[in-house]
């Protein structure tokens, strides 16, 4: 898809008009049809005339404004009374000949270039990143020794760029999300169970040099794993994945992250199975000292109780809309009442602009009271917020 740089390649020349001075309109013979008036934010003008802007096509036919963190829809609002564009530098001033007569006074005329009845108004959306799922099928990574020195497999940051309707950054915070890595030069997506094996030869790496795992050197770690023929970009993006930074160059293990990782591994082999049996599995793939617990596969496995048994399901937050009315609809298809601690995770990781997490649940949702006042209240979907809502 072709992209358009909105860049000023000069300054805009103000109209001032005081309040004594008399100003003619002339309509000039050549007017500039398709004139569009954008209103920008100061930060978004000064990156406009320092950087430059860029309009894309979101893929649906509508237009897109890219800063370089957000992006935005340009929707047509309407003007009480009709705008005139005129060109400063077609001015022409009309001085009183002596033997003028009384009617007549000096004026300047200004040259109607264009007319416009709205103007283009940015309003942030949070981007489709699906889209971007789809541009990189087929990259999957899994180490080098499967690589075949194929190094042209994956996009640039610059392709990526030119066809994903949403900022350089949003697009870098999406790869990340999405566990993909440059490989020489390209943006690939690592496997799951290659994101597993590296996870798995790095805390054999901490206990082999007896690395606290409260206290990881990422300057020992790293190179301890690429000596063992692993990228050093993967090994930093896994190591991000499940440690959090504590100190400069020292991570510590987040373990309900590590959890979570080893969880959906599980659930990625089997889909749905029995409680008992993800548990004992879960817990015999771990590294050493880490215990799972239940509570930590929400918004990855939902738990359902039966009477032969509670199971498990495979169920995970990403693989659901980001638009709020078709994410709640596919909540609520597939479960009828939620309990609030198994329904956040399904929309705290929304991140709407503009839009908090409460808000969602008050319009999408109702609470139902049991008649114990000591049962927990459950959520029901409010039909009435989703125009034509069906199950």
């Amino acid at each position: 898809q072709a992209f358009a740089r909105a860049m000023a390649s000069e300054p805009t020349m103000d109209v001032h008009v005081t309040g004594d001075e008399n100003v003619r309109f002339v309509f000039g013979e050549k007017r500039k049809e398709g004139t569009r008036l954008l209103e920008l934010e100061e930060e978004h003008l000064d990156e406009l005339m320092r950087d430059g802007l860029v309009i894309k096509e979101d893929g649906r036919g509508e237009a897109v404004l890219c800063t370089g963190s957000k992006t935005y829809a340009l929707k047509h609002a309407g003007t009480s009374n009709v705008l005139y564009v005129v060109d400063p530098t077609r001015a022409v001033e009309h001085v009183v000949e002596p033997d003028a007569t009384n009617d007549d006074a000096p004026h300047r005329d200004y040259v109607v270039v264009g007319t416009m009845d709205h103007h283009l108004e940015p309003v942030e959306i949070d981007p489709d990143l699906k889209l971007l799922e789809k541009e990189l099928l087929g990259t999957m990574y899994e180490g080098e020794e499967v690589q075949d020195g194929c190094q042209t497999t994956g996009r640039t940051l610059e392709e990526l760029e030119n066809v994903m309707p949403f900022s350089r950054a949003q697009i870098l915070k999406a790869l990340t999300s999405m566990d993909a890595v440059p490989i020489h030069g390209r943006w690939r997506k690592l496997e799951h169970k290659y994101i597993t094996y590296v996870l798995d030869m790095m805390f054999s790496s901490l206990i082999a040099l007896g690395v606290d795992f409260r206290n990881i050197p990422k300057d020992t770690i790293v190179p301890a794993l690429v000596a063992d023929g692993i990228l050093a970009q993967v090994v930093e993006h896994c190591m991000e994945k499940v440690c959090r930074e504590k100190n400069q160059g020292i991570w510590e293990v987040d373990e309900a992250r590590v959890c979570a990782h080893y969880g959906e591994q599980v659930l990625q082999e089997n889909d749905t199975l029995p409680l008992d049996d993800f548990m004992e599995r879960w817990k015999s793939i771990m590294p050493q000292d880490i215990v799972p617990e239940k509570e930590m596969i929400r918004g990855i496995g939902l738990i359902k109780e039966k009477r032969t048994g509670s199971e498990i399901k495979y169920y995970p937050e990403r693989q659901l809309s980001r638009d709020p009315d078709q994410r709640f609809m596919e909540l609520f298809r597939e479960r009828e009442c939620w309990y609030l601690e198994d329904l956040m995770p399904y929309i705290d990781r929304l991140d709407l602009p503009g839009i908090e997490t409460d808000a969602l649940i008050v319009k999408y949702t109702r609470r139902i009271f049991g008649v114990d006042p000591a049962e927990k209240a459950y959520y029901k979907l409010k039909t009435t917020a989703i125009p034509n809502y069906h199950l």
